[in-house]
């Protein structure tokens, strides 16, 4: 396995000239900058990852939470966040609480401590979670709280646009099937129904 100090050797300059070519180019002089870069290409060095990451305090990771990823909305919303976390070279460390707030937030305390921020799907024990996570880089999702980035649907809404297609249809008797007890989701989508009828 080639190393920093194989390429620093080949190309004559010392380990530290190599890591800020590689890292910080801008600091280093053209010349030397392409020098280190053909003996890189030349000996196939690959930097180690692990020692980046641990030299900058990261992890190089995110954590999901999700109550249920049997649920085809957390299951496509898990993918999704892969799919874009793989674009930066991310890993995604996913948790599922099963519809149990106790075991979210056990979730949300561990990969707090082994992530560089955290997505919570639907949170079912919101504000003992943000207690939890103080400063921590979070995202919420069909969840909201004071000062903490968040993506929702307006379930709502939602519920009267597909009301109004319905009826434009013809449709007089609409059926509703509800989601669990407890789901804010689900009482949004009751708000969009009443007010459509």
């Amino acid at each position: 396995m080639v190393t920093l100090h194989d390429v620093a050797r080949e190309a004559g300059v010392s380990i530290s000239t190599v890591s800020r070519a590689l890292s910080e180019p801008e600091r280093v002089a053209e010349s030397t900058r392409k020098r280190v870069a053909a003996i890189v290409d030349q000996l196939g060095y690959k930097p180690n990852r692990a020692a980046s990451l641990l030299r900058s305090g990261r992890t190089g990771s995110i954590g999901l939470v999700v109550p249920d990823l049997e649920n085809p909305y957390f299951a496509s919303m898990t993918k999704g966040v892969q799919a874009r976390a793989l674009e930066f070279d991310t890993a995604v460390l996913v948790g599922d609480s099963d519809e149990d707030p106790r075991r979210e937030a056990d979730l949300v305390e561990a990969l707090s401590q082994q992530t560089d921020g955290l997505i919570i799907g639907a949170p079912r024990n919101l504000d003992a979670d943000l207690e939890r996570l103080g400063k921590m880089r979070l995202v919420l999702v069909n969840a909201e709280a004071s000062g903490v980035l968040s993506v929702s649907v307006d379930y709502a809404l939602a519920m009267e646009l597909a009301i109004a297609h319905l009826r434009s249809l013809g449709h007089r008797r609409i059926a509703y099937v509800g989601g669990p007890v407890g789901s804010r989701s689900d009482a949004r989508r009751r708000e969009g129904l009443k007010r459509a009828t």
